[in-house]
């Protein structure tokens, strides 16, 4: 018994090897239809056999240790990349890469966008009605505990607020795009700037009833619900000053620091300036030389805003892994 107890403790039984098979050759299809990745190299088996850790990925595959990895397939993703790539993290997808297919069902459709763009609109117009009706309280006070008239000038700066507020309610950190999608964006965010735009201009039709006596009479915020003049003037200003606002958060958000420093001065400058223009419009009688200048403006920011959104899906597709 002691002989055999000795021998056992002497030469223990091995454990069977565990090896990984290299995972098959990855064939893309589509214009890249002739393109053959190489196949990734078996993991070394750990201690006694058991399965060690991922290995590192050669350059052109998806590395298998989670999307902070350093390797990343260049170019568009192939259809079956999905298969061949480590399941998503559950809770955090700010790191993935763009157009990372395990990341698509976290992204909603180009139509659920278009509608939370609609919710940001209404969050906005809801917020700046609610000051404008404390304001003719005389809660709402300055610094220097002066009231706030509730006026046409104050009105003005809420205008110019929801044209800010716009693009910074888009922003959606936990999503992987940061909320601003990588196909179809310059469509998306010029339909949402038009459509929140309308919906804003329908409820600024009550801003001269909640005013009140506080409007300045014969100006283009006290005859917003009625002048088409003031209307058509009022529905260019919002245009405008979303759609530039627009732009500069895209920057700001998405192009990285670089381009976030550079677009601060921008940013800055559109609030002083649109604040004051808007002011100053507010405050005077509805003009056609006011509404073709407000006009331009749209027109430009719109362009503006589209250009941002497609060099941002271009440069989103040709991302290079760094």
């Amino acid at each position: 018994m002691s002989g055999r107890a000795d021998s056992t403790a002497t030469h223990p039984r091995p454990f069977p090897a565990v090896t990984s098979a290299p995972m098959p050759t990855i064939r893309t299809s589509g214009d890249a239809a002739n393109t053959t990745l190489p196949s990734m190299p078996p993991t070394p088996p750990g201690p006694h056999g058991t399965p060690g850790p991922p290995g590192p990925a050669p350059h052109g595959q998806p590395s298998r240790s989670g999307p902070q990895g350093p390797h990343w397939p260049p170019g568009p993703w192939p259809p079956n990349a999905a298969a061949n790539l480590s399941p998503a993290p559950r809770h955090d997808n700010r790191h993935a890469p763009a157009g990372d297919p395990r990341f698509q069902d976290r992204v909603p459709g180009w139509w659920a966008d278009f509608g939370r763009a609609l919710l940001c609109a209404v969050a906005a117009i809801a917020i700046s009605t609610g000051l404008l009706a404390l304001a003719q309280t005389g809660m709402l006070r300055t610094r220097n505990r002066d009231i706030i008239a509730g006026g046409t000038d104050f009105a003005a700066v809420l205008v110019t607020m929801q044209g800010l507020s716009w693009g910074l309610f888009l922003l959606v950190p936990s999503r992987g795009d940061n909320g601003y999608r990588t196909r179809s964006l310059a469509p998306l965010l010029v339909a949402g700037i038009l459509a929140s735009a309308f919906v804003q201009q329908a409820i600024m039709l009550f801003w001269p009833a909640i005013m009140g006596s506080n409007a300045t009479p014969g100006t283009v915020g006290a005859t917003v619900d009625g002048d088409p003049l003031a209307v058509a003037t009022t529905f260019a200003l919002l245009v405008a000053t979303t759609s530039w606002f627009a732009a500069t958060w895209v920057a700001m958000t998405c192009w990285g620091w670089r381009a976030a420093l550079g677009a601060v001065v921008p940013f800055l400058g559109a609030i002083g300036v649109f604040g004051w223009t808007a002011v100053t419009t507010f405050g005077d009688a509805p003009t056609s030389a006011s509404l073709f200048g407000w006009a331009a403006a749209a027109a430009t920011g719109l362009a503006a805003v589209a250009l941002t959104g497609a060099l941002l899906t271009c440069a989103r597709r040709t991302a290079r892994p760094g």
